[in-house]
């Protein structure tokens, strides 16, 4: 039986997340920062965009500090940051950051 809300349809498919929408795969994640639930079309999206906007800001205050002291160790731009060694090296790993 088929609440009034509900689409028709086969009913719900509660164990799937992934839908299509018109051509496009959307897809449903965990942030890896805060957890949350987030809707995205693209494989590589590991954060939500709240996450990813502040994740960018601080990709561009690094590359700031870069600019404006050339010779910084990794280790002195997490300790000037206060952001994990590990995530600056993934920047580098990237390509996003160049050594």
């Amino acid at each position: 039986m088929r609440l009034p809300h509900e689409p028709p349809g086969d009913g719900p498919n509660v164990g799937s997340l992934e839908r299509k929408e018109e051509g496009s795969d959307l897809q449903i994640s965990n942030c890896i920062v805060c957890n949350k639930v987030f809707q995205h079309e693209s494989q590589e999206a590991r954060r939500c965009p709240e996450c990813e906007a502040e994740n960018e800001r601080a990709l561009r205050r690094v590359k700031d500090i870069i600019l404006e002291n050339p010779g910084l160790t990794v280790q002195d731009l997490s300790n000037m940051t206060g952001l994990p060694y590990r995530q600056i090296m993934e920047w580098i790993q990237e390509g996003r950051i160049i050594r």
